[in-house]
């Protein structure tokens, strides 16, 4: 052991994403033209997108009787957006797709979505549908994916518009373990005499595909549990990780995961996964899980978590629904889901969800629901930008709350107020009034194109968040 220890404090909020999910089974993106001669200077472009899921993984799972209803699979799953090329002409398309088909025995559902695009000739788009994390597999397992696909529309020397390939392969197909297999790919293309191959996806290092794109989601920027890990064994020192509970159980996922990676690797290190309880009136022993090792690795719970008493929160969300938000409620939607998400599975059963909605008017969606019961879809309006109204709502429905719970506020929007209120002075009004009984406290989250940095409108978010005690975000923030 080295003459140094670390100690890692390791806080709920900094590792929601490194709870292990492993839902997404594989997805194809294909497209035609609905007019394969050319005319004009644009086309008309139909995108069809079918993925897989873990049919458990969804609140809204698939049955016969959504297939029938013609109802999504989960939302919002995310985003196909264009990563390469002429991506201006290009607007993002939900993902969420609706429910076709189903197997209860390999717990998989699938489904498939169409969209109408219009754009021009002449111009490449490099699309994708990105996220995390999909089955176990020997290569990228338990990892992100990044479903990819290009849409060319160089007209080709017959004249006509290129179409891409299609196939129809299932989206999990087993195989006997050590056995070698031929597994034929049904494949074909509306255009006769192009030729198809099969290919793996590369991560495009330098240029290993015609893309000129990382296929394999590994240049993502993010921190895995296994990741994490790895660096940690490196360390010459004995380790400490102490997770800080909020909650009763709000950490256990999180252990669990560091348990399960740091037992299949301690043999290799020579460390073993040691817990122990502080202050825990039923365990004050330390639990070795690998008595031999010659070091350790420690989980510490301050405090006992039975004894400890949980806090509650109210969220209020305060969305801009004008019409210039359209092309970013999808978006809006996927960051506000996730929150729900997380809330639910990880600490907030006493959580409290308020929605409040705004354009020109102000009107409540949901008013103090419990995070299960909160609506996962909303429904954008249109019209004017408020700022005002949409405060003066929110307002209404925190003097309703008569709890001790901590009220902390979401205020979305992607551009100017033009209303001739003064949404400083009310968030500054609402932290005076609720910074003792409720802990008060406001973010705002500001969507890039209608508010550009350094412009008055990103300087009044920054403004209205730094007088509610909270902090400003980005969209590319907030979808995390």
């Amino acid at each position: 052991m080295g003459p140094y220890r670390v100690l890692v404090f390791v806080f709920l909020a900094a590792l929601l994403e490194l709870t292990v999910g492993t839902h997404f089974r594989g997805g194809i993106i294909t497209w035609r033209a609905l007019n394969t001669t050319p005319s004009g200077t644009h086309a008309q472009i139909l995108i069809h997108q079918r993925y897989s899921w873990r049919r458990s993984y969804w609140w809204s799972m698939c049955t016969t009787t959504t297939i029938t209803n013609q109802q999504i699979i989960g939302s919002p799953t995310g985003t196909l957006d264009c990563n390469v090329g002429s991506c201006g002409s290009f607007t993002s398309l939900s993902a969420d797709v609706i429910c076709t088909d189903y197997s209860t025995l390999i717990d998989c559902s699938s489904g498939e979505v169409y969209d109408t695009l219009t754009l021009p000739l002449s111009s490449t788009f490099v699309v994708g549908f990105y996220g995390g994390n999909w089955l176990p597999l020997a290569i990228g397992g338990n990892s992100y994916w990044q479903v990819t696909g290009k849409i060319d529309l160089t007209v080709r020397p017959d004249g006509l518009i290129n179409t891409s390939p299609v196939t129809t392969t299932l989206p999990v197909i087993y195989r006997t373990v050590g056995v070698q297999h031929i597994h034929i790919i049904p494949m074909s293309d509306a255009d006769s005499t192009d030729t198809l191959r099969c290919r793996w996806s590369t991560d495009n290092t330098p240029t290993s595909n015609t893309n000129g794109y990382d296929e394999c989601a590994s240049g993502n920027g993010k921190h895995t549990l296994t990741g994490i890990c790895d660096r940690l064994l490196k360390k010459n020192e004995e380790i400490d990780l102490m997770f800080c509970v909020i909650k009763p159980n709000a950490t256990a996922k999180v252990r669990d995961a560091f348990k399960a990676q740091y037992k299949s690797k301690a043999s290799d290190a020579e460390r073993a996964f040691k817990e122990i309880l502080l202050f825990d009136t039923k365990q004050q022993k330390v639990q070795n899980k690998e008595s031999d090792a010659k070091r350790a690795f420690k989980e510490t719970v301050s405090f006992d978590t039975e004894q400890h008493e949980a806090q509650s929160y109210h969220f209020v969300f305060v969305l801009d629904e004008s019409g210039s938000m359209s092309p970013h409620w999808n978006k809006l939607q996927q960051a506000y889901n996730n929150f729900l998400t997380r809330r639910n599975d990880d600490q907030g059963g006493d959580d409290v969800i308020t929605v409040v909605q705004f354009d020109s008017s102000a009107r409540t969606i949901c008013s103090r629901q419990k995070v299960i019961d909160a609506p996962r879809t909303l429904y954008i309006h249109g019209g004017g930008t408020d700022y005002a109204q949409g405060l003066k709502e929110a307002t209404k429905e925190i003097e309703k709350d008569k709890t001790g719970a901590s009220i902390v506020m979401t205020f979305m929007s992607d551009g100017a107020d033009c209303g001739n209120g003064n949404p400083k002075n009310i968030i500054s009004q609402l932290k005076s009034k609720y910074k003792t009984d409720h802990n008060f406290i406001c973010h705002t989250i500001g969507f890039s194109e209608g508010i550009q940095k350094g412009s008055k409108e990103e300087k009044r978010l920054d403004q209205m968040a730094s007088n509610g005690g909270g902090k400003k975000y980005m969209e590319e923030q907030a979808m995390h």
